[in-house]
């Protein structure tokens, strides 16, 4: 993927194969003045874990309400900032910093397994579905998709 910004305008392009030869508008936009240059999706994702878990670690209230999950006590809180905060964090973190693909497999994985317990929990719990609920579930797949897709990707060509 790359990212391409120039006067004016932003905008993400996905291809299958560096710029060579691709086409000219990414071409046009660099030799115009922009910058093209290449975003790892597989770094996008286990930021995204991280940015998740650190929002757990500073305000676990508000993540917790968010998720309909009540830490109706000072325990309920350390808890919700420590497994929702701390994990989510510790591990998006450690694979953004390091890079390695076994880490952001991990990352791809614990995005897919929240995914799968979400569908799960249709048929189980039948819990009350809104908008956040789809979007979660969509970003758990995207994430997840993503991190796995990247970490195989470079497991390969390292």
């Amino acid at each position: 993927m790359y990212l391409v910004s120039g006067t004016g305008a932003i905008g993400f392009a996905v291809l299958s194969r560096p710029l060579v030869g691709v086409g000219h508008s990414l071409d046009s936009q660099a030799e115009s003045g922009g910058s093209v240059r290449q975003v790892d999706l597989g770094r996008v994702s286990s930021a995204a874990l991280m940015l998740s878990g650190a929002a757990g670690v500073v305000m676990p209230r508000r993540v917790a309400s968010a998720l309909e999950l009540p830490a109706t006590s000072t325990r309920g809180v350390a808890e919700t900032r420590a497994g929702l905060g701390g994990t989510y964090a510790a591990l998006g973190g450690w694979a953004l910093v390091s890079g390695d693909p076994a880490a952001q497999a991990a990352v791809g994985v614990t995005w897919l397994g929240a995914a799968g317990a979400r569908l799960a929990s249709l048929i189980v719990d039948r819990p009350r579905t809104d908008w956040a609920f789809w979007a979660y579930l969509t970003a758990e797949i995207g994430f997840g998709a993503t991190a796995l897709g990247y970490a195989a990707h470079r497991a390969c060509h390292e």
